[in-house]
């Protein structure tokens, strides 16, 4: 059974590539409004919001944001170091 998630998968794509591109260069946090009011804000956990009294998804952490969106293949991990230039995925649990 797939568990319904607020972001629909292009959108968790684009918040992950933020993430990883933010941690390749010292960036630690962020705060993303999406359209629909949707936002993601994370610095250690990840949340998930739909509006201010939505719903709300939380994630101990990006591995686990990751996890929850199918966003730790390898397949998927080579395309976006492509996208970025070459660019990989650093430590993303601090």
């Amino acid at each position: 059974m797939t568990t319904a998630r607020i972001l629909n998968q292009a959108q968790a794509e684009a918040v992950y590539s933020a993430m990883c591109a933010l941690n390749n260069v010292g960036g630690f946090c962020g705060d993303l409004t999406l359209s629909g009011g949707l936002r993601v804000q994370w610095l250690q956990s990840v949340t998930v919001r739909d509006g201010i009294s939505g719903p709300r998804e939380g994630y101990h952490n990006q591995a686990a944001f990751a996890t929850a969106y199918g966003l730790n293949s390898d397949e998927w991990q080579s395309a976006v170091a492509a996208a970025a230039g070459g660019l990989t995925q650093t430590a993303i649990e601090r």
